[in-house]
């Protein structure tokens, strides 16, 4: 089957979530019928164990069924790929335990072509482990075999060539120094919670103790609750370990939950596992509550961790979180949609990427991977630990949406309950991010209501009172957001548009395909009323919703226009015909408006050369030098402003001397002045440059007029402005070339006169 996304990578939420596969058949089966164990390997196969004596390994949807009567009901499965075997493929090993009888099962498959036989069954006393219902953990590396008791011992399981035998013998650990620091006076022993390989053997322990195991003895040791404990400065810190996993790279990643005088939380720890043990990043999952469970956790060799957490109740999605040491937060969840993934019961490496293989309930295999900013097309921002932090804190205060949305009642995150005035920065972007997902999530085209849930997570968020703490630029971004769904019943009204093409859901890509037909088209009177209405609609929304709703003021400006950013530039570009009618007027002056200010974020030459045309457009076509003049106003379009001011000398509205005083000091008009000047000097308005260059300063004027080969003859007015008349009388004396006589002879006398 084709592969589909179930989430498409967006700078809101940058992961890649596609369903790669149905399961075979008979793995389905005992999916659904319930299955007692499920392992995987690096190479991509996967097993596991039905509730019969049955044991199913797979790999795409080729299936070896494997059996045995003595292992109904079995206990424990792992599968290793045997990479150093001299055959020319690798041989897959797979090991099966039960409990209840003892008996230890092994499995040889030597290509996927070739049926499968057992070699080898072993009851507890030919393996010497004091009884097989101890057993806590198994894990298969390369042909041999660990297994980890209650009391914290390991086992190594090996087969010998011939005969075909398995053998076991235990591992050592040190009589003194270290080990009495691990158990301490009372011998206290833990069992084994799980076992992990890279090229060497590690044991993680139930109450947080990891072990590493090299030529059978134990070299080195990490106490997880001494470590946690210095690094949030607590004693005794209790640790209960759910999942560990780790990498060839050396990378160890375990999540527990941890025992604190605030209560119990689940936190995520990684250590660096080379010559020493090294702690490189401990933190809190605070989406979490205590009672979650992590389903599996697997850790990639590019150093991303993935985990799969879910709660037991069906209201409850499954969250798959990304973990990584760099960048600083390094914490990154998704929600999986529940008709598709209601619950996980596997979790394995991919193969093909460094994401996650989800085998869920229903019989999909998925892949998840978090995708960095660059890898989903963003640019990543310089303050990326902040936004990527605000990603996670997003993911929760969206579930708290969905079930206040459902159920009227507030259940936020313990992230969200203990939010500080340190981070309400990353608190704000999250209910930015929320708000923007919540609408790329929704179409009104159909039963799904964008703009009420839009105005329903606002309202959540007063209720909490988030809101009160969100500045007055981002809550004009809530309303942006607001007035951007409040049009898009005009995109599907639109006659000029053809219901057929447009996508069958998503706002976001509905407002990319009128992008791409207006795009498309040459602009006409009827794009540009609709490109009119649906900035009347935006501007309706605002205001009726701005005080209620916002807790704003009224201001024109934050309309919703990015996503027409090159149609509104085509308008102008290429605007056919005389606007005959104030409807099409009053749309081409809003387009302008508009266009103008989606440009002037990015001070580029699109946003000159739309000042341009907005300025031109507005003098010919709706003939309001007026609007023409706010415009240049607001958008610092020099050029427009000493056109303005030499076509209406005698109206003050149009009089420069407000922007070259400059007295409120704003960074748009610093460099007018020189503009000005020059500008005059082009168009032979020297009265104007000697009139307008009085209200700079002496330094400023002097130096254009130095520059300017045009402006260099009237240096000797401004040295008697000055009072410097043997300066002025030098200037003169330089004016007089000799080539025109009577301005030569001019110039003579007026020196003699400044002397």
């Amino acid at each position: 089957m084709a592969d589909r996304h179930l989430i498409r990578p967006s700078h809101h939420v940058p992961w890649d979530v596609t369903v790669q596969s149905v399961v075979p058949p008979s793995i389905n089966k005992v999916i659904e019928q319930g299955m007692t164990a499920y392992s995987s390997s690096l190479e991509g196969y996967q097993a596991v164990s039905a509730k019969d004596d049955k044991i199913f390994v797979w790999k795409g949807q080729n299936v070896h069924a494997l059996y045995h009567p003595f292992l109904k009901n079995s206990d424990f499965l792992s599968i290793s790929a045997n990479s150093s075997s001299a055959r020319e493929d690798d041989e897959l090993y797979v090991y099966c335990l039960n409990k209840s009888n003892g008996y230890l099962a092994l499995w040889i498959l030597n290509s996927p072509n070739e049926r499968p036989s057992l070699i080898a069954k072993t009851p507890s006393a030919k393996i010497q482990v004091s009884s097989f219902e101890n057993i806590t953990s198994m894990h298969a590396m390369g042909s041999s075999l660990y297994l980890g008791t209650g009391q914290s011992d390991v086992w190594r399981v090996t087969v010998t060539a011939r005969p075909l035998v398995l053998q076991a013998e235990p591992l050592t650990r040190p009589s003194i120094g270290m080990w009495s620091y691990v158990f301490g006076s009372s011998g206290r022993k833990s069992s084994i919670q799980q076992l992990l390989s890279n090229d060497k053997i590690y044991s993680v322990t139930q109450d947080g103790l990891v072990e590493e195991w090299t030529d059978g003895t134990c070299v080195g040791i990490a106490n997880l609750s001494e470590l946690l404990s210095e690094k949030l400065k607590v004693s005794n810190v209790g640790v209960n370990v759910l999942k560990s996993s780790c990498n060839l790279g050396h990378d160890l990643d375990v999540i527990f939950k941890a025992s604190l005088p605030q209560g119990s939380r689940i936190y995520w720890i990684r250590l660096h596992l080379q010559s020493t043990i090294e702690l490189q990043q401990v933190q809190w999952l605070n989406r979490f509550h205590d009672d979650v469970e992590c389903i599996g956790l697997i850790t990639s060799e590019n150093g991303m961790a993935y985990a799969s957490f879910e709660y037991d109740a069906e209201q409850w999605p499954v969250t798959v979180v990304s973990l990584s040491s760099e960048p600083a937060n390094m914490v990154h969840e998704v929600d999986l949609p529940m008709h598709e993934a209601p619950s996980i019961v596997g979790l394995s490496k991919d193969v093909e990427t460094h994401g996650a293989i989800l085998v869920t309930s229903t019989g999909l295999q998925i892949r998840a991977r978090w995708m960095h900013l660059q890898q989903s097309g963003t640019r990543a921002d310089p303050s990326s630990a902040n936004q990527e932090t605000s990603f996670v804190l997003a993911n929760h205060l969206r579930q708290a949406f969905w079930q206040y949305y459902q159920t009227q009642q507030i259940k936020l995150s313990p992230s969200w309950c203990e939010a500080t005035n340190n981070s309400e920065l990353e608190y704000e972007k999250a209910i930015l991010l929320t708000g923007r997902q919540l609408q790329e999530d929704g179409d009104s085209s159909s039963s799904k209501n964008p703009l009420e849930w839009h105005l329903a997570f606002i309202k959540m968020i007063h209720k909490t009172g988030l809101y009160k703490n969100v500045s007055g630029p981002s809550r004009w971004k809530l309303l942006a957001i607001g007035q951007e769904i409040s049009v898009h019943n005009l995109v599907l009204q639109s006659n000029l548009l053809n219901s057929d093409d447009l996508p069958p859901f998503g706002l976001a890509a509905k407002l990319a395909k009128l992008q791409e037909h207006i795009l498309n088209h040459a602009p006409s009177s009827e794009w540009t009323l609709l490109l009119g209405n649906i900035l009347k609609k935006a501007k309706e929304y605002r205001e009726k919703h701005h005080v209620d709703s916002y807790d704003v003021l009224s201001d024109p400006r934050n309309l919703w226009t990015h996503q027409l950013r090159d149609v509104l530039r085509k308008q102008l570009e290429q605007q056919p015909q005389i606007m005959r009618n104030a409807c099409q007027k009053e749309a081409l002056g809003q387009i302008i408006q508009a266009a103008l200010e989606v440009h002037q974020e990015n001070r580029s030459k699109q946003y000159a050369q739309v000042k341009s045309l907005g300025f031109q457009l507005t003098r010919s076509q709706l003939q309001d030098d007026v609007m023409a003049l706010n415009l240049c106003v607001a958008h610092a379009y020099y050029e427009g402003l000493c056109q303005l001011s030499l076509d209406h000398p005698r109206d003050e509205r149009f009089a420069l001397e407000p922007m070259l005083l400059n007295e409120d000091g704003s960074d748009q008009f610093q460099d007018f002045g020189a503009f000005a000047l020059d500008w005059f000097s082009n168009h032979n308005r020297y009265d104007k440059v000697l009139k307008y260059g009085k209200l700079l300063s002496d330094e400023v004027f002097s130096s254009i007029l130095n520059r300017d080969e045009k402006l260099r003859k009237f240096r000797w007015i401004f040295a008697l402005r000055q009072e410097k008349y043997d300066v002025a009388s030098d200037f003169l004396y330089e004016n007089g070339d000799g080539q025109n006589i009577p301005q030569t002879q001019l110039s003579l006398s007026l020196a003699k006169l400044a002397a």
